[in-house]
């Protein structure tokens, strides 16, 4: 998703979903692998498979990876962006609403 027009803290987002809790760290760890053998740059990665998030921040590119559950739940209304960003609010920043 191309955010350079309306966010200051990253360009780009990437958004995909496993189907698993093993699923979704095996994508974390391959996109952390691919992503340092080509870039020498490894992600800051936050979350855990367990609650059906992982965020890999690389600075201009942050990949989010979610549980089937809540990759539905972001997409609702079609306002995915926007219900990433609170999504992500409420996640990361619980006294903020």
């Amino acid at each position: 998703m191309d955010l350079r027009e309306i966010a200051d803290f990253t360009d780009y987002f990437v958004i995909c979903s496993g189907t698993s809790d093993r699923m979704l760290q095996a994508l974390a760890d391959a996109i952390n692998e691919a992503v340092r053998g080509k870039f020498g740059q490894r992600g800051r990665t936050e979350g855990q498979p367990q609650d059906g998030w992982l965020l890999i921040d690389f600075g201009d590119v942050v990949v989010h990876l979610f549980s089937p559950d809540l990759f539905d739940e972001i997409s609702k209304g079609g306002n995915t962006c926007n219900n990433l960003y609170f999504f992500s609010m409420r996640n990361i920043n619980p006294n903020e609403k």
